[in-house]
């Protein structure tokens, strides 16, 4: 995550946020998938660098949407809120995997994980028309 943002300031720049944070999704989608799917555990390091890089990847174009679609009376709010929405996401997030755990098990619980990351994935594009294609965008 550290490496992206140090080196990726260029390709937050030159390519559509909208199609950025989308593709983040799918990254991290992709990693569920691979953890249900891994013969060994040789392959926990490069899933973990795929959630890196897909994790990396979501929240600066993400902070950036934010602020450039906020009236700018509102963008210290705006980005407050969107902290502490993160931070009710990471505790809620870590309560109902628990609950999908224990109910269904890691293979549903993975199942789940990438259903929903890709699916949101599919909304965010949904929500944003206009703003999907990856060169040249503003936003």
């Amino acid at each position: 995550m550290i490496v992206i943002r140090l080196l990726g300031g260029h390709i937050f720049d030159k390519f559509s946020k909208v199609a950025l944070v989308a593709l983040a999704f799918v990254i991290t989608g992709a990693g569920f998938v691979l953890l249900r799917v891994m013969p060994n555990q040789a392959w926990f390091m490069p899933i973990a660098v795929l959630f890196g890089l897909g994790m990396g990847l979501c929240v600066p174009p993400l902070n950036s949407l934010m602020y450039l679609n906020t009236s700018p009376q509102f963008r210290g709010y705006n980005a407050n809120m969107m902290m502490l929405v993160l931070h009710v996401g990471s505790f809620m997030g870590s309560f109902f995997g628990a609950w999908i755990i224990d109910f269904g098990g890691y293979d549903h619980f993975l199942i789940m994980a990438a259903v929903m990351a890709i699916g949101t994935a599919g909304f965010f594009l949904a929500v944003n028309p206009g703003q999907k294609f990856p060169i040249g965008r503003e936003n």
